[in-house]
């Protein structure tokens, strides 16, 4: 624990580590896949019925 007391220089030294992968680690194929997460989360629910119904021009 930090001997501050708010817990920021504990947080930095945590957040310094997993900042620290190699390169090599990191896959396309998990990028994607974060990216895909990312997007379903985003993307608001909307029911087919809406998206389907044609608009007025």
């Amino acid at each position: 624990m930090s001997s501050d007391g708010n817990g920021f220089a504990g947080m930095a030294d945590y957040l310094g580590k997993l900042s620290d992968v190699a390169e090599s680690d990191i896959t396309l194929k998990s990028l994607e896949e974060a990216a895909t997460y990312y997007v379903e989360q985003m993307i608001p629910r909307i029911p087919k019925s809406l998206k389907t119904k044609k608009t007025h021009a």
